[in-house]
């Protein structure tokens, strides 16, 4: 079995969902490739035809947190985790 393929008959007989994508495989195999790609995928952004779901954003102090909470389920789509400002 090829790693970057689907057994798409598998997915359909028992009903399940796919999540994610082979681009990695991919990527690895072709770089050249993964220009082309972002550029399309930044165009869909730019043009608004996708739009990313972030259920969560956390300060990188509760960095244990976003990570106990994804693994939980409790967020859904993306997680964003960054760095905390000086207070000014």
């Amino acid at each position: 079995m090829q790693p970057d393929l689907l057994p798409t008959n598998i997915i359909q007989i028992k009903g399940l969902t796919v999540l994610g994508s082979p681009m990695v495989i991919t990527g690895m195999r072709g770089p050249a490739a993964r220009r082309e790609r972002l550029q399309v995928v930044f165009g869909w952004l730019a043009a608004g035809s996708v739009s990313p779901v972030v259920s969560g954003a956390f300060p990188l102090r509760r960095f244990r947190d976003a990570v106990a909470e994804r693994l939980d389920g409790t967020l859904v789509g993306g997680c964003v985790v960054h760095p905390e400002h000086p207070a000014s």
